[in-house]
């Protein structure tokens, strides 16, 4: 699948496809988003606190190499949906 900035997304990434699409359709916006406490795992590095600047090549690089808990905690808080499942 393509993203609205003309890049590729396999099927297993659709969720960072989605948010570069949504990114794109609200002027690639600064983000700050914070995971719930059960998703946090301080021994797994997993952090509770993240941003993405007001940028595309940060979304870009954000979605593109971001870890799994990011994605689906920045997914949460633009989508609104637990957990990020979009």
């Amino acid at each position: 699948m393509i993203d609205g900035m003309g890049s590729p997304w396999c099927d297993a990434h659709k969720q960072r496809h989605d948010l570069i699409n949504w990114g794109k359709e609200h002027g690639w916006p600064e983000v700050n988003c914070q995971a719930s406490e059960e998703t946090v795992d301080i021994e797994k590095s997993r952090y509770r606190y993240y941003a993405v600047g007001a940028e595309y090549s940060l979304w870009f690089t954000a979605c593109a190499v971001g870890s799994e808990h990011f994605i689906q905690t920045l997914s949460a808080t633009v989508f609104g949906t637990e957990q990020g499942e979009v």
